[in-house]
């Protein structure tokens, strides 16, 4: 069924008792029909399931048992629905969830047309940092009174659907053409992007995606400058309307007089409720960058490895109200030199919440302040085109829905893009993967010769250095890809403490027996081999190293990657070879650049090829590690390549990129001085230490040290003690309970022994493995959340009255543990409280300083007895990073009258 422009269609939305349509049940339907784009007829009912519902679902969508009581069964209601749904086709948001539970009651529900909204507004709405219901409707002006009932949630839909439609129609042909042809025949929006060829082949009519790019570039010319001067005076080439404000990214030409004054910028941000207040935060900073640097701005000193060696470490928060605080700072002292500041974080939350905080300062975005990233973090122009033939002539038929849904964004994104950089973009399921295959691969080679050189966004970025601030990722900065002509007046790196966990989540992992199975069991038997030869040294117990001039890895195992890596090339370039005809292959000779397939074995081939060749690559100060601890973990054998002191590549890049760098901790007090931290990140000595303010030592916060647990050894005991303290206590607190455990694990056996308990006393238990809604629930009443200590940061939790710490997070201890061990004991550090306890200590003060940051009485509950003086070797250390106010070691009878009395008194003055 061909639907063309929908004059009529049925909006519909379920409410489940779970996720699982094999086991769950429906719980509310609901249906409104629209016609010339308004609701004209709607129809709902609860439905009563067989099965008790879940708390969580009863919280979630508002609906009572007592509802549901009355409620028809399914069976019941089936006319109803099939008698409303007619021969209409159906809309729904993440519609495919639904059908999967109406198709067991209505069996042709697959043979109508189901349009789903919230893979339409991906396509056609490209860029928004969330595609939820209510973000979409937030964003476009559409009303949802109750989100989580089927029917307003019906009606947004309905309403949703009919402005995507619009969207729909205005995207540009060129892009449609691609959206169209990637999603298939059987897709049911396709007739509202485009119309098929007279052939029926499937290939459709219009120009390719990258003509408001490039101009006509069949015949593999470079285009003209006619072409560019028309593309770049068409709306098309703007950013798309997200609604959230988000600024454009990419290094934007910025000139003097159009820098913000900073008193500007301080006069529009409001201090948050942080202890580091933003202007001492700002004052710190713009000290920090500005101590020395007066004397060689403009002269250009020599640049060298000793500018890491000369850092000043700043103890600053990282909440977003100290954010704008060190903004506004670079920007100032931008201004003052004259030259250019750089600001970088080693994770995508930190990056998100600047660009958050940069959003709320208006007029900053445009005048002084961009994003910059390498080449390699755009998209390749030459490599989508490659895809366009390959699509048109149908030669990724293995792509999964996914993936074909963010390639029908991306078409229409590309038309829109500044940048190609997918910080504009957003990335779900397979994204990342697809977008790493359509990057820039060589850069700068790369443009020599290729037809889209001109148009290229890499070379976009080579603007002259003006004065202002780039925002980046550390790992960008450090990137020999990196256009960047001079260095950066000053760096300030935010998150010192955590380059060590930063730099082993650059591991590249793969397991030998993957390799063999991808490739075949003949040309595989090389990885086989080297799959036993590992086993054989981890039955023995035997460590397998390769630390370039200190231990040497065994000959027949080096050998063996060695062959493997030919055997790997010559498979991939056989697969090449095969997987295209010669039709296919003429019309790629024209384009330059590597060929992507995407969605194939042979991408997960060229991924390995890679990861050997890096190892085999490696520079003295990596390593290649199997261990036989992996055995006894459970783990089959494993091969990294580790950044063990990650502190020398970090030096050296540094040492290139900046004349000065600003290291921001919010636990630098504590880190400065540790041999261990500093013999991990190339320091040669303790840098000078600089506070953004101090501490008042806190009236509100009460630490109950529970005594008489069993020892967190003895896990079984400990873990069934615990949880019926943590059942008593939430029971009697009830609202803005937060329990953190070190590991998913503990999380997971917590939840099981809590959950039943407290639901039967109406008090919903949430598990959260990261930040996001989850968290949320802390504001709800008779709800406790369950998180890892690694899942948060301050502004993610700072709302919990009740905090409750069920084990302290220590790691498992990894194989380049002791090669890291050894270099800090030849320091003369002690390894263990130099970075295992600091580590530690840092997250716990978090804690602290999130409780601090809130007014009211809040509470720190402490279950493991090792944070205590007589607990352990080191309990005193963590006992004292635990107790900056009021502090009780009591046993748990005890720990629960007092937390009670001790929050009643926040209630009676509330009263009063």
């Amino acid at each position: 069924m061909r639907t063309g422009d929908l004059g009529e269609y049925v909006a519909f939305d379920l409410e489940t008792t779970g996720l699982d349509p094999q086991i769950d049940e429906i719980l509310e339907v609901a249906m409104v029909r629209f016609r010339r784009g308004r609701p004209d007829e709607e129809w709902s009912s609860l439905v009563k399931p067989s099965q008790k519902v879940p708390l969580y679902v009863l919280r979630l969508t508002g609906i009572t048992e007592a509802d549901l009581a009355n409620a028809p069964v399914l069976e019941d209601v089936l006319w109803r629905i099939r008698e409303f749904i007619g021969d209409s086709p159906l809309v729904g948001h993440n519609s495919s969830f639904d059908i999967a539970f109406l198709g067991k009651i209505v069996t042709d529900i697959g043979l109508r047309p189901c349009h789903d909204t919230l893979e339409l507004s991906r396509i056609v709405i490209p860029g928004l940092s969330s595609y939820k219901l209510s973000a979409l409707c937030e964003n476009l002006g559409i009303p949802l009174v109750t989100a989580h009932r089927a029917l307003d949630d019906a009606r947004a839909s309905g309403i949703l659907f009919g402005l995507l439609q619009e969207r729909a129609r205005q995207v540009l042909r060129s892009a449609s053409s691609f959206i169209v042809s990637v999603m298939g025949d059987n897709w049911a929006s396709r007739d509202l992007f485009g119309h098929t060829d007279a052939q029926g082949t499937g290939q459709v009519a219009g120009e390719s995606a990258l003509q408001p790019l490039v101009g006509d570039i069949s015949d593999g010319s470079r285009g003209t400058t006619k072409n560019l001067t028309a593309a770049a005076g068409k709306d098309e080439t703007q950013l798309p309307e997200t609604g959230g404000g988000t600024p454009s990214q990419g290094l934007i030409k910025a000139k003097p007089r159009e820098l913000l004054p900073p008193e500007g910028i301080a006069a529009r941000v409001q201090a948050g409720p942080t202890l580091f207040s933003r202007p001492n935060v700002e004052r710190a900073i713009y000290s920090a960058i500005m101590e020395e640097a007066k004397a060689g701005c403009g002269a250009g000193p020599e640049i060298s490895g000793e500018v890491w060696d000369n850092a000043i470490l700043v103890q600053a928060p990282e909440t977003a109200d100290a954010l704008a605080g060190m903004l506004a700072a670079a920007i100032r002292a931008a201004h003052e030199l004259k030259d250019r500041v750089a600001v970088a974080c080693l994770d995508a939350r930190t990056a998100s919440k600047m660009e958050r905080v940069l959003a709320g300062l208006p007029g900053s975005s445009g005048a002084a302040v961009a994003f910059l990233q390498s080449p390699r973090r755009r998209v390749c122009l030459a490599r989508w085109r490659a895809l366009e033939i390959l699509v048109a002539n149908r030669a990724v038929g293995e792509l999964d829905l996914e993936t074909r849904q963010f390639l029908a964004m991306m078409a229409n994104w590309l038309s829109r893009t500044k940048t190609g950089s997918p910080r504009e973009i957003q990335m779900f399921g397979c994204g990342y993967q697809v977008f790493a295959e359509l990057q820039a691969s060589w850069y700068p080679g790369c443009l020599e010769g290729c037809a889209y050189s001109r148009h290229c966004f890499c070379p976009k970025q080579e603007e002259p250095d003006v004065p202002g601030v780039s925002l980046m990722y550390l790992e960008e900065l450090l990137s020999q890809d990196l256009l960047v002509r001079s260095p950066f007046a000053a760096v300030v790196v935010l998150g010192y403490q955590k380059v060590l966990d930063w730099a082993d989540r650059r591991a590249d992992v793969f397991e030998p027996r993957q390799i063999a199975e991808l490739i075949g069991p003949t040309e595989g038997q090389i990885f086989l081999d080297l799959d036993r030869r590992l086993g054989d040294a981890l039955s023995r117990d035997e460590r397998v190293l390769w630390f370039r001039g200190r231990v040497e890895m065994p000959a027949d195992i080096r050998c063996l990657l060695r062959d493997g890596r030919q055997v790997l090339g010559e498979y991939i370039r056989r697969r090449a070879r095969e997987d295209d005809d010669v039709k296919l292959r003429m019309s790629l000779d024209e384009i330059p650049g590597h060929l992507p397939i995407i969605g194939r074995d042979i991408s997960a081939a060229e991924r390995f090829f890679d990861a050997i060749e890096k190892m085999l690559n490696e520079e003295p100060d990596k390593v290649l590690v199997v261990d036989g601890r992996y055995k006894s973990a459970g783990l089959v054998p494993v091969m990294k390549r580790l950044w063990v002191c990650p502190g020398q590549e970090i030096k050296n890049g540094m040492g290139v990129r900046a004349r000065k760098v600003v290291l921001v901790s919010p636990f630098a007090q504590m880190l400065a001085g540790r041999r261990g931290y500093e013999k991990l990140l190339a320091m040669s000595e303790t840098p000078k230490l600089v506070a953004a303010g101090t501490y008042e030592e806190p009236a509100d916060i009460l630490t109950v040290f529970v005594d008489g647990l069993p020892k967190p050894t003895d896990k079984e005991a400990f873990d069934q003690r615990s949880a019926s303290f943590i059942v008593e206590l939430v029971g009697a607190v009830r609202t803005g309970c937060l329990v953190l455990n070190p590991f998913s694990s503990n999380s997971e056996t917590l939840f099981e022994k809590i959950a039943p308990a407290l639901e039967s006393r109406g008090i919903l238990v949430v598990s959260a493995d990261g930040t996001g809604r989850a968290l949320e629930y802390l504001e709800q009443p008779d709800t406790v959340v369950l998180s890892r200590f690694l899942a948060f940061d301050e502004d993610d939790f700072s709302r919990a009255r009740c905090v409750i710490i069920s084990r302290l997070p220590f790691g498992l201890r990894r194989p380049e543990d002791w090669i890291r061990e050894t270099e800090v004991r030849n320091a003369g550090g002690d390894y263990f409280r130099d970075v295992t306890l600091t580590g530690i200590l840092s997250r716990l003060s978090q804690v602290v300083d999130a409780l601090r940051s809130e007014t009211g009485r809040r509470v720190l509950v402490v279950l493991d007895s090792r944070a205590r003086p007589a607990g352990s070797s080191y309990g005193s250390e963590v006992f004292k990073a635990l107790t900056p106010g009021e502090h009780v070691v009591c046993p748990p009878l005890v720990a629960l009258n007092r937390i009670k009395s001790w929050l009643s008194v926040e209630v009676e003055e509330v009263v009063r």
